[in-house]
């Protein structure tokens, strides 16, 4: 209306055939506003403005990407083996049937504002997403057969802003810098959970779902040393200071866990700059960041002084094991004795870090006034994951979280080519 009122309304039915037949049925809909504030006569007139808009949503959808059959009972059906009388086939339960279970529904609220000016474009977003009714596995009685059942089992919400701005820096005709700044904010929360093994997901992963705490929580022992006479690891539990050997034996892992990290990081986004040097030479460099994560490193990266299938020891080992009685150390006694505790805070790293992502350089050959039999020539390189700077420095001489997040080192790769357009 008048070019400044706009809204929009929506209404869906969804049907999909991989929930149970009694409740296959989603009803979705929205309603969406926005006002265009600077076509309003109080800001007609200001020359700092080019384009001012407040926006407004609100509604449902629905989730039904979690694979085929997952209502029904299946089974699977496999080859003894042998020969003559003792070959045969045969067919065992894999999945429990579950005819309710239904759609996930997502109720999504969203503010958001964009600004411009001559040579700043900015949008921000807040949100918040309730999301009901999520499919989890939850474990049954074994009478029934089954180890596990997918149930519509939890509720949670997702909630942030979201800032995006797009920036003109330099604008001639030697010379043009476009700039584009993006960061995010999230948090996450559960709200409510039902069924059996509820609180716990994959104790190796460190995962656990319980309401009022983020999914994104790692969960483990609280680490606090090694003792100098033992050279045995050290936790405090309960506010009990117990080693591992006995904490293996005398405490039950689920129970006694506390939260020792966190993988959502508290603001992360990217930084992507375009240069254009006359008409031919193109320049891309893109940076992106995290801040506030924490990353669970596996136990053997560090002292599982047996796991040694796939890599060598770190030379972490060699400078901070406990070798004798008195020393202060970081990590046990090298022996295969050591309990195997792979959720403890001595695993948790900062994963705090400023990553150069790519580098782009293009080169247009200016072919105008040439016989090359070409429309367009370019000569292009390209530099990907280059560098990272962490914020928890990596001791002299050792190993750190750069070097120990991943299995093996993440792929730096650089290509040239050439693009010809005839």
């Amino acid at each position: 209306y008048l070019k400044k009122y706009f809204l929009l309304a929506n209404f869906r039915i969804d049907q999909s055939s991989v929930f149970g037949t009694d409740n296959n049925t989603s009803y979705n809909g929205g309603l969406g506003a926005s006002w265009v504030i600077s076509k309003e006569k109080f800001l007609a007139q200001a020359k700092w403005i080019d384009f001012l808009r407040l926006r407004l949503s609100y509604g449902t959808s629905g989730n039904s990407r979690i694979g085929s059959y997952r209502a029904l009972g299946l089974y699977y059906f496999d080859d003894i083996g042998g020969s003559g009388y003792n070959r045969g086939n045969y067919a065992y339960p894999s999945s429990a049937p579950n005819p309710h279970l239904g759609w996930e529904k997502n109720y999504k609220f969203n503010l958001g504002f964009d600004f411009n000016t001559g040579w700043l474009n900015t949008s921000v977003e807040l949100f918040h997403d309730d999301i009901r009714d999520m499919i989890v596995s939850r474990d049954v009685i074994p009478e029934t057969g089954y180890s596990n059942v997918q149930i519509n089992g939890a509720n949670m919400y997702n909630q942030g802003i979201e800032v995006s701005l797009r920036a003109h820096v330099i604008s001639s005709s030697k010379m043009k810098w476009t700039s584009n700044f993006n960061f995010s904010k999230i948090k996450n929360k559960v709200t409510h959970l039902l069924g059996l093994g509820s609180e716990f997901s994959a104790a190796t992963k460190a995962r656990a779902q319980r309401v009022g705490y983020p999914t994104t929580l790692i969960w483990g022992y609280d680490f606090i040393g090694i003792d100098p006479a033992t050279g045995r690891e050290l936790y405090n539990v309960n506010g009990n200071t117990v080693d591992g050997i006995y904490l293996k034996d005398h405490y039950n892992e689920e129970i006694y866990w506390e939260p020792i990290g966190n993988s959502q990081p508290d603001l992360y986004g990217g930084w992507n700059n375009r240069f254009k040097v006359g008409r031919n030479f193109d320049v891309a460099v893109l940076l992106t960041y995290s801040f506030g994560a924490d990353i669970k490193i596996q136990k053997d990266f560090l002292d599982n002084y047996r796991g040694i299938d796939f890599k060598n020891m770190t030379i972490n080992t060699y400078y901070g094991s406990w070798k004798h009685p008195g020393d202060i150390a970081v990590y046990p006694a090298i022996t295969d004795s050591n309990p195997i505790i792979s959720n403890s805070s001595k695993y948790v790293f900062s994963n705090s870090h400023i990553k150069l992502k790519s580098v782009n350089f293009s080169y247009k050959v200016p072919i105008n006034n040439t016989t090359l039999p070409f429309d367009v020539l370019r000569f292009y390189t390209n530099a990907s994951n280059l560098f990272y700077w962490f914020m928890e420095k990596t001791p002299e001489g050792q190993n750190g979280v750069a070097e120990l997040r991943k299995r093996y080192p993440e792929m730096r790769t650089f290509s040239v080519g050439i693009n010809a357009n005839f």
